[in-house]
């Protein structure tokens, strides 16, 4: 007779799950990655201010203008898909036209809000120096 038996089946079955269950929580951060650039820009200059501030051992600020897509840091400047329509840093509002956040060298950052027209809202996790949309 030719074929597998029912033990080299489930062997096979075993190896295959063990090998999805690894692979589908890296393919849904891919997915979430790619499908929010925003998040990664943020992110990006999040990190970028982090490591400047070991550097230098000084908060570094990342700075906005409401009704401009841009978020700036250093010489750089970063656009988001659409214009922030208002920013709240620590739980305050920001008063005039220009916003700005800090990042520290002790590994954390202002708590940030910016609300997109749209309605879309991203937040900072100050802990982790990182940003997320909120639900």
């Amino acid at each position: 007779m030719r074929g597998f038996t029912l033990i080299e089946l489930l062997a096979a079955l075993a190896i295959l799950s063990a090998a999805f269950l690894y692979l589908i929580p890296n393919i849904g951060d891919v997915f979430q990655k790619k499908g929010n650039t925003d998040i990664t820009k943020l992110d990006k200059v999040v990190q970028y201010a982090y490591k400047s501030a070991l550097k230098s051992g000084l908060p570094q600020a990342i700075t906005g203008v409401i009704g401009s897509n841009n978020i700036k840091f250093g010489k750089k400047v970063y656009s988001l898909s659409q214009d922030v329509s208002d920013a709240k840093i620590n739980d305050k509002y920001h008063n005039g036209l220009e916003y700005k956040f800090f990042v520290y060298p002790c590994g954390i950052m202002d708590k940030v809000k910016l609300i997109l027209y749209g309605n879309k809202e991203f937040v900072s996790f100050p802990l982790l120096l990182r940003f997320d949309v909120e639900q």
